[in-house]
């Protein structure tokens, strides 16, 4: 009768070890790539989002007759000083400064208010949310909350043309969201940051737009330009305009 020949236990335990070596180096050699896979998904999550902020500003925003920009202040405040500018622009009378405070639309980039996404202990706090005043005057998060996910936003309007001081509607408006991203890069000890640009061009505005003095991109309480928020620890931007049938409910 013929033996049967079969691998020994040594055999078997160098076999095993070679394998475990081979997929070892292979997943090694699949490591920058998986990486490379990470970022790209972390960044295009971020750009989805940042994307979905400008369109909703920009859009909100495209058919305003006036507007003003107001920082560094309260919502009531920004809603007071865009009536009294539209009241002397239009020489609306006194009697009707409330039909237009109540028909104003006021985007709110809120960089005072923290939110937390699936943080019930509340211990990681996020800013830079962008929220949309409704009709009965309470606030509303445009876009969802979960929407904005782990990350605090910075969200800048500028000038959309920097050569000249004075802005007017052909002008355009730029719109810069910028966040960190949740990979670390350990060359500049610091999280990469992701930044998307978009612009708007409101073709209703005319020139003489009727923002409270000193400008349209300027700080009305201390008359200087806007900067880059710092991460959350700027104060609240307030976007307040009026649509054409918003404007229609104002008696002249």
């Amino acid at each position: 009768m013929k033996k049967l020949k079969g691998f020994t236990l040594i055999e078997l335990i160098i076999v095993m070890a070679i394998l475990a070596i081979l997929m070892a180096a292979i997943m090694r050699m699949f490591k920058p790539i998986r990486e490379t896979y990470v970022d790209a998904t972390y960044n295009e999550s971020q750009r989805t989002t940042q994307n979905g902020i400008i369109t909703y500003i920009s859009e909100s925003v495209r058919y305003a007759t006036d507007m003003g920009i107001y920082e560094g202040t309260t919502i009531t405040d920004a809603i007071d000083a865009f009536a009294a500018s539209y009241a002397a622009k239009y020489g609306t009378p006194a009697a009707n400064i409330n039909d237009i405070k109540d028909n104003v639309q006021v985007i709110v980039i809120d960089y005072e208010t923290p939110y937390f996404f699936n943080d019930p202990t509340h211990s990681h706090p996020y800013k830079g949310r962008v929220l949309k005043r409704k009709s009965d005057g309470t606030l509303r998060v445009a876009m969802g909350a979960p929407y904005y996910g782990e990350r605090t936003y910075d969200i800048v309007l500028s000038d959309g043309d920097t050569t000249n001081a004075n802005w007017t509607a052909e002008d355009g408006m730029k719109i810069k969201v910028s966040s960190l991203s949740n990979r670390f890069d350990s060359a500049n000890s610091n999280n990469y940051m992701v930044s998307v640009e978009g612009e708007v061009r409101c073709k209703n505005l005319i020139s003489d737009h009727g923002v409270a003095s000193p400008g349209m991109f300027n700080n009305p309480a201390t008359g200087s330009t806007y900067s880059t928020p710092t991460h959350g620890t700027a104060t609240n931007v307030y976007i307040v305009y009026l649509n054409g049938d918003d404007k229609s409910k104002i008696p002249t």
